[in-house]
């Protein structure tokens, strides 16, 4: 049941209802506490420190995320260690301290590659990416993005690989490229997005907007031929794009 909780919270979370998402976690640590379950009450902490930092409320996120990494340590969970060596280098990132912030994603990665857990070191290249991409080191950027990538691709992992071509589009935006460049790499996000219906399409579809609006209809249009290669397509995307703007032309997320 206390699995069931957390994975309502987290539901709850990904639709930003904080409200219903703090309740949740709350009923599953409540229940893991009255057994003993150290790992189950380790999750809660994770899900209620995530719930905090989108909240901005760092310092409790800070402490969520000691209270998981102390469970896990006494445990010896070595892969729960990781995920909070990982959380507490996000938290640093977003308050602007990138050297902890790199300090902690190497913990993470140090511990995933011992385990041999590709999909956990792609999720601390992609930080690592994002990391140096705010830092202004777009070569160090491109590197880590490119070592996601290759996982992805071996894993077959779809959702994984379309986070990182949209993160690649917004890299070559930074790095002065060419807009042809930027839009294919958020077109073959999309394509996957769409494909897969997650909620990351929209967040495509509104970088894509943003394109549109900076180069004007008729070039991105040729853009966005070029990156389809099928004319279908490219009208089913421009209505998609059509829908965004009529709703609000709000700031890529």
């Amino acid at each position: 049941m206390a699995r069931s909780y957390h994975g309502l919270g987290s539901l709850a979370l990904r639709r930003s209802d904080y409200g219903e998402a703090a309740r949740q976690y709350q009923r599953a640590l409540g229940i893991s506490e009255r057994l003993g379950d150290q790992a189950g009450m380790a999750r809660s902490y994770h899900g209620l420190g995530s719930l905090a930092q989108l909240r901005g409320d760092y310092n409790e996120a800070a402490r969520q995320y000691q209270r998981a990494l102390g469970i896990s340590e006494r445990l010896g969970d070595q892969a729960g260690m990781a995920g909070s060596y990982h959380n507490l280098g996000s938290l640093a990132q977003v308050r602007g301290d990138y050297d902890e912030a790199a300090r902690q994603y190497q913990r993470a990665l140090g511990i995933s590659e011992r385990l041999g857990d590709q999909a956990g070191m792609a999720d601390t290249y992609h930080n690592l990416g994002s990391l140096a991409q705010v830092r202004g080191d777009n070569d160090e950027a491109a590197r880590q993005y490119q070592r996601v990538l290759d996982i992805t691709e071996r894993l077959g992992d779809q959702a994984g690989m379309a986070r990182v071509y949209s993160q690649l589009g917004n890299l070559e935006k930074d790095r002065g490229g060419t807009a042809t460049a930027a839009v294919a790499w958020h077109v073959k996000a999309l394509m996957i997005t769409l494909r897969l219906g997650t909620s990351q399409t929209q967040t495509n579809l509104r970088w894509l907007a943003e394109y549109r609006r900076e180069l004007g209809n008729g070039p991105f249009a040729e853009l966005l031929a070029l990156a389809t290669g099928d004319t279908d397509v490219a009208e089913t995307i421009t209505s998609l794009l059509d829908e965004v703007d009529d709703n609000g032309t709000s700031t890529p997320l």
